[in-house]
Parts: structure tokens; sequence; C-alpha cells
């Protein structure tokens, strides 16, 4: 594997994690949900851009 498909797929174990966490939070943290969603969508920007380098 190369460095950025390394770093491809660790956005996206990022984004899974914090869109989980955001769902896991929600009766503690009010807008956890939000956050999650806002941290996921970034991780998934970053995820396709270093695919895009990859490819």
């Amino acid at each position: 594997m190369s460095k950025y498909q390394k770093w491809t797929v660790l956005f996206c174990l990022l984004m899974s994690a914090s869109l989980i966490f955001g769902q896991a939070a929600k009766t503690v943290f009010t807008y956890a949900p939000l956050t999650g969603w806002i941290l996921g969508a970034i991780f998934c920007i970053l995820a396709i851009i270093t695919a895009i380098k990859a490819y």
C-alpha cells in the first residue's frame, strides 16, 4: 500500500468512528450528533482528497 492509500483508510475509519461516537453520545451531549456528522464530513473530504492523490 502506498502512503496515500494508508491515509485514505485511516480517514475512512475516523469518519466511521466520529459518526458512531456522535450517535452514541447524544444522551450525554446535546450536539453530539451534529458534531459527529461535521467531523465525519471533514474526514470524508480528506479521504476523498487522499484517494485522488493515491490514484
